[in-house]
Formats: structure tokens, C-alpha cells, sequence
């Protein structure tokens, strides 16, 4: 059976604005677009934490799919920036590669039941697909092909909201997912909305209203401290967190925030303009911590310099960015204080 993009709005999480406005796989509204900065408006076309998911009883599972042409990072493999992540029942089957322009690309499946798909959009590339095709061969299958199906319901209540950095965004984990908010998303059973915009988020006021707009979030993880290292912009972040938090505390008073402290980086020791900066950036996420906190918030904070920190750094691939181990940690790290928040929605 074939199904077109609009038709597969039911079965498309991790992109909350997806058939709002427009049916683009992509991480903020169209009619936002003109008003954020250029570095947010490209990278928000990267559909980094969307996932498609679906039951189906079929033995190929066909893409068709466009992909614009996009710079390859260094460092950065072409399965982790370009590919689609498949996980069936749970547990990674196959990453299917894509390449710049218009392709079909396909995943042979197992037909002799009925599975849960999940597939995990590029998290470094924009993608315009354009249809997905379910073929079988069973007895008594439809005349047109197996349909899709709707997925198990997400265990977790609403949406996990994570604002951060290219850290976030998922740069150089080796497959999408495996990028920590996509881990975090199939630990808790919860469907993750993915902002982290590499290097370009930066707290602006329209990405904050925007941030609270989300329908039917049940948690906000804030870990975008990073972006604003440059020295110049360091002492903005003191305007821009309380406001960011208190538009998100405007629309959703009593759900949880997650503050995270920003992890070590070699710069910290080798430059001494970042340290001072990265120090400005960790102050102001603590106060707004502690004045979340001191106002009777749920929140938590965790501090990223607890599993990557100094002289710590085989956890990443450049002294900064993590790779698979280093997101772990991050998984480790945040599972525990992500699980008990669920845990206590689900008493109340």
C-alpha cells in the first residue's frame, strides 16, 4: 500500500508543527521561519528526533524520498548525518543511507508477522519524502499491499521537549538513533521533540515562545548553554534563560524542567576567553535553577561536568562534541531524574 506525506500524519512524532500548517519534515512552523535567525531557519529544516511509526505485516518497506544537497561535516559520517535509522519492535534493524537528490530506497522486512516500525529521520540533512510503500507477499494480503497501522500508544503522558546544541541535535552519533534524546524518547516510552539547533540556538525570544507553544509538552530539558560561548554573546544568556523560562512556566506552571549544566570541553583549559565565557553561561543556568526551584517548581538540576568532565575527554571526537560513548552518558546521566518525573505524573 502506498501512502503519500499527507497521509502519513498519524503516524509522524518528534515534529509537533507536522501537518499544522504545511506536511515539511521539519522542526519549527513555516510562518516562524521569516522571523528566527538564518542559522536557526536551515537548521530547522533538519528533522533531527522525528520518527516514523507505524505496525505493519509486510517484507519491503520502500522511500520515496528527495534529499537537498547538504555539506557533509567533518568528522561526521554519512550514516549519522544523512541516514534514516530503522528499529523494529524496539531494537535497531537496519539504517538505510541517503544521498543527495531524488531517490527509492527500501528495507527488506519480515513478513511472517506483524512488527512495530520506527524510523528515525537524518538529523544533519533536510528530507522531502514524498511517499512510503508496504509490499508482502502472505496469504490474504490486500489486493493494494499491507496497510500501516497505528503504533502502540507512547507510555509516557505528552510531549519530552529538549532545547540544546549541536550536542542535542545529534552531531556525530553514529547512527540517528542513537543520538541521546532519541535513546532517552525509547527508555521512558515517550515521544521527543528534538530543538537542539547546532550552534544557533541561542535563547531569541521567538524561539522561546515558540518552545511554549508546544502542544501537550510534559517536560522541557534545557541544555543549550554551549551556544552562547562566544564571548561576545556569553552575557546575553542572562536576559534571555529567566525569559525562556518564564514563557514555558506561562503556559505549562507545574511541568518539570530539567536544567543542565554544560559538560567540559578542552577549550575550557586551553582558551582562557571561552573559560571565562562557558563560566558566565554555567552562573546563569544555576541561578535560574535555583530560582525555578525556590519558587516551588518541579525541576532538577544536572550537571554535564559530572560524566564528561576535565581530562575526560575520550567520550568525544573533537574535545566537544560527544560521540556514541559520550552519549551515553548522557543517557545515564538523565534517565534517572527523566524516569522519576514520569513516574510521579503518572500518581498525580
Amino acid at each position: 500500500m502506498e501512502y503519500s506525506i499527507e497521509q502519513l500524519k498519524p503516524f509522524v512524532f518528534g515534529l509537533p508543527w507536522f501537518g499544522v500548517e504545511d506536511y515539511k519534515l521539519q522542526r519549527f512552523p513555516t510562518s516562524s521561519l521569516p522571523r528566527l535567525p538564518e542559522p536557526v531557519r536551515h537548521l530547522a529544516t533538519h528533522p533531527a528526533g522525528g520518527v516514523i511509526r507505524f505496525k505493519a505485516r509486510a517484507k519491503l518497506i520502500a522511500l520515496e524520498i528527495d534529499r537537498p544537497k547538504e555539506v557533509l561535516m567533518a568528522g561526521f559520517s554519512q550514516v549519522g548525518q544523512y541516514g534514516i535509522d530503522i528499529y523494529r519492535d524496539g531494537q535497531w534493524t537496519a539504517v538505510l543511507p541517503t544521498r543527495d537528490g531524488y531517490q527509492h530506497i527500501w528495507h527488506q522486512a519480515d513478513e511472517s508477522l506483524e512488527h512495530e516500525y520506527a524510523l528515525y529521520l537524518p538529523t544533519y540533512a533536510p528530507l522531502d519524502l514524498r511517499t512510503i510503500i508496504l509490499e508482502a507477499d502472505y496469504p490474504g494480503v490486500p489486493e493494494d499491499g499491507p496497510a500501516a497501522l497505528p503504533p502502540a500508544p507512547y507510555k509516557a503522558r505528552g510531549r519530552v521537549v529538549v532545547y540544546g546544541s549541536s550536542i542535542t541535535q545529534g552531531a556525530f552519533a553514529s547512527r540517528p538513533g542513537l543520538a541521546y534524546p532519541a535513546r532517552l524518547g525509547r527508555a521512558i516510552g515517550a515521544e521527543v521533540v528534538n530543538l537542539g539547533v547546532a550552534g544557533a540556538g541561542k535563547g531569541e525570544h521567538e524561539v522561546s515562545n515558540l518552545l511554549a507553544q508546544i502542544p501537550n509538552a510534559c517536560m522541557y530539558i534545557m541544555d543549550w548553554g554551549a551556544n552562547m560561548a562566544d564571548p561576545k554573546e556569553a552575557p546575553l544568556i542572562r536576559e534571555r534563560y529567566p525569559y525562556m523560562i518564564k514563557v514555558i512556566r506561562a503556559r505549562y506552571p507545574r511541568v518539570p524542567i530539567i536544567f543542565v549544566m554544560s559538560q567540559s570541553f578542552i577549550m575550557d583549559a586551553q582558551q582562557p576567553t571561552w573559560k571565562e565565557a562557558i563560566g558566565i553561561i554555567r552562573d546563569a543556568i544555576r541561578a535560574n535553577y535555583d530560582a525555578d526551584k525556590d519558587a516551588g517548581n518541579p525541576c532538577a538540576l544536572v550537571d554535564a561536568r559530572e560524566f564528561i568532565g576535565p581530562g575526560d575527554m575520550d567520550c568525544t571526537v573533537d574535545g566537544a562534541h560527544c560521540n556514541d560513548l559520550g552519549f551515553d552518558r548522557y543517557v545515564q546521566a538523565l534517565l534517572p531524574v527523566v524516569q522519576q518525573f514520569i513516574q510521579k505524573q503518572k500518581k498525580e
